[in-house]
């Protein structure tokens, strides 16, 4: 790789993790199709697996997790059981749902955050134990991470002020950016190839 790739790289990361910090999701959605630009697609998907594991484990896992818990707890309490089974899948519905409860940002941010750092971690776990991850992929990682705090940094007091509603926006924007991309590589692999 030369050096406007490893600009690029820490420059995704950075923006990424500020993305992330600001609503608790996004990382991947931004991340992923730019490292493209610049890696190999093995080599992208583990760097934001690395990289969002580590990002996630940086927050406070603890306290996210027993806010996310309590979230859980309440919405169990609320939500009829026969809604409940929708809880159950990842990302964007967990979002939406969040959204649609009108759960303030600051409780989304924290319920979402715990949910990734566990599923990152389990994804991280696997992916080495099954497909394995070369050390020049480790050695990336452990170079973008720092561009990941730092991103991270920058957008926790951004998160902390950002009120309901453009929260609420910028997480429709997400989610949107997400199904656009979505559909658009869904036609990519449905056209035959010549």
């Amino acid at each position: 790789m030369d050096l406007l790739d490893w600009v690029g790289l820490a420059a995704t990361t950075a923006g990424a993790a500020l993305l992330y910090t600001l609503t608790g999701f996004g990382f991947a959605v931004l991340a992923a199709p730019l490292f493209l630009l610049f890696v190999d697609p093995s080599r992208a998907i583990q760097l934001v697996i690395i990289i969002s594991t580590a990002l996630s484990l940086v927050r406070a896992l603890v306290g996210a997790m027993i806010l996310g818990f309590a979230v859980f707890l309440e919405w169990r309490r609320r939500v009829p059981e026969k809604l409940r089974g929708r809880f159950g899948m990842a990302g964007p519905p967990v979002v939406i749902y969040l959204l649609l409860a009108g759960a303030p940002p600051r409780t989304v941010r924290a319920t979402l955050l715990s949910f990734f750092a566990l599923a990152y971690a389990m994804t991280l776990a696997t992916h080495a134990v099954t497909v394995g991850i070369p050390n020049r992929t480790w050695l990336s990682a452990g170079i973008l991470i720092p561009f990941a705090f730092l991103g991270g940094l920058a957008g926790r007091p951004l998160g902390d002020r950002l009120g309901a509603d453009a929260f609420a926006i910028l997480a429709i924007i997400l989610l949107g950016a997400a199904g656009i991309y979505t559909l658009a590589a869904a036609a990519v692999f449905a056209v035959p190839k010549p």
